[in-house]
């Protein structure tokens, strides 16, 4: 249970620079285009092939589905209490209101609610405003690059450290579950 402690940290750590290392990288891309109209072709072929991977991971996932048909009737009996209780509390998430949900209010309230819509939202338009101020440009491209460097050099020191995590994790779970359980679960994926 001590070690659960530092398994947090190092998670805590991770998730403070998920945030900017996002933000700088998309900035420090966009602010390269000095022409929009480049920047617009890019990005439908971006769109393109995001669309069909997307499309083609369906049709893979559907393939499967109705050649392999997962699923055992007899699991159903046990489940049908527990996906009552699932399918009964109701989420209202509209096209509407995740479209409406991109644009912040707020500047800095996506950085800290770890948002990525917004803050994907937010990296391209002051990626695109820095590339149009003008003589300034120059200097905020700078400024960019050496923020998502900075940001991706301090990634790869806190990356340095998950052999630590890993074992204080795997070291918590042993001591919480014991060692029986452990070489129960593993005997049961040999």
């Amino acid at each position: 249970r001590d070690l659960i402690p530092i398994k947090t940290m190092y998670m805590n750590a991770l998730k403070m620079v998920v945030a900017p290392v996002v933000f700088f990288s998309i900035v420090s891309c966009i602010v390269q285009f000095s022409d929009l109209s480049e920047l617009g072709r890019i990005g439908y072929k971006i769109m393109g092939i995001y669309l069909f991977t997307t499309f083609a991971a369906v049709g893979v996932g559907l393939l499967v589905f109705f050649v392999i048909k997962p699923g055992d009737a007899s699991l159903i009996a046990g489940g049908v209490a527990d996906a009552t209780s699932i399918t009964s509390q109701t989420i209202n998430v509209s096209i509407k209101d995740t479209i409406v949900g991109i644009i912040p209010d707020d500047y800095l309230d996506p950085f800290v609610q770890s948002n990525m819509l917004q803050l994907i939202f937010l990296a391209l338009l002051t990626g695109i405003g820095a590339g149009l101020i003008g003589k300034y440009s120059a200097i905020l491209k700078e400024i960019f690059q050496a923020l998502n460097q900075l940001f991706l050099k301090i990634t790869s020191l806190i990356i340095k450290f998950m052999p630590i995590a890993v074992f204080c994790s795997v070291m918590s779970m042993m001591i919480t579950l014991g060692i029986k359980t452990i070489f129960s679960l593993l005997g049961m994926i040999s």
